[in-house]
């Protein structure tokens, strides 16, 4: 039986897309991310888009809120939060790794 270890991830954490992983643009900028060699997909809303287009190994994950801070509008306070939710989510899927 395998157990997944628990990665510690947090807001000076750089993180890095999985080579595996497959970006594919739908439409109103909206994608979708697949890894083929676990048949794992995960929805990317404009935001996520975003951060997806950011993920380069080099920025933490405060950088990335940062990003989206300037970036978009109407930002709430706690995009920090959601932005490691969202990291979260990537790593709980195997998408990304920490870098």
């Amino acid at each position: 039986m395998e157990t997944k270890q628990e990665i510690h991830v947090d807001e000076t954490s750089l993180i890095k897309k999985r080579e595996s992983v497959v970006f594919r643009d739908e439409t109103d900028q909206w994608a979708l991310l697949f890894d083929p060699d676990r048949d794992v997909s995960f929805g990317l809303n404009p935001v996520g888009v975003l951060l997806w287009a950011n993920i380069d190994g080099e920025k933490t994950v405060k950088e990335l809120a940062e990003k989206v801070q300037a970036d978009c509008n109407n930002v709430p306070e706690n995009v920090a939060d959601d932005v490691m939710e969202f990291v979260q989510g990537l790593l709980a899927n195997q998408l990304i790794d920490i870098a």
